[in-house]
């Protein structure tokens, strides 16, 4: 999550994700507030393939991670989006050519909407792998 003002929504996907039986570790790491090298060392050091950022106010975090990963050419790891506002989902959608950030849809009306098919989207991704999911 990008902030602490995240944990709501996230206790939300925890739950989800908990439901379909996805590990996860849950962290609070913004970029703006541990921007450079500190965000990079923390995205270099996650293990799995698939990192799933979720915020809102101009959510930078997702592009930063992505953008890590390509200088790192760790081309195996995929970051998924998840954006709690308008704002977040346009800095997603308006990154430059080379950043390819997975997300889904946003609803304006129920963000848990857009959460929830967010984590149906992750398992999916993972289920591909893990038939357990």
């Amino acid at each position: 999550m990008g902030s602490m003002s995240d944990w709501r929504m996230g206790n939300l996907l925890l739950a989800l994700m908990k439901k379909f039986g996805i590990r996860v570790h849950p962290s609070v790491a913004s970029c703006h507030w541990s921007a450079g090298n500190d965000f990079t060392v923390f995205i270099a050091g996650i293990e799995e393939d698939l990192i799933a950022i979720m915020g809102g106010l101009s959510l930078a975090a997702p592009g930063i991670a992505g953008s890590t990963i390509q200088n790192l050419e760790e081309f195996g790891k995929l970051v998924f989006g998840i954006p709690l506002d308008e704002a977040a989902l346009s800095a997603i959608q308006d990154l430059p050519p080379g950043v390819p950030i997975l997300t889904c849809g946003f609803n304006k009306k129920d963000v848990t909407i857009s959460i929830t098919n967010a984590a149906l989207a992750v398992a999916r991704i993972i289920g591909r792998d893990d038939p357990a999911v």
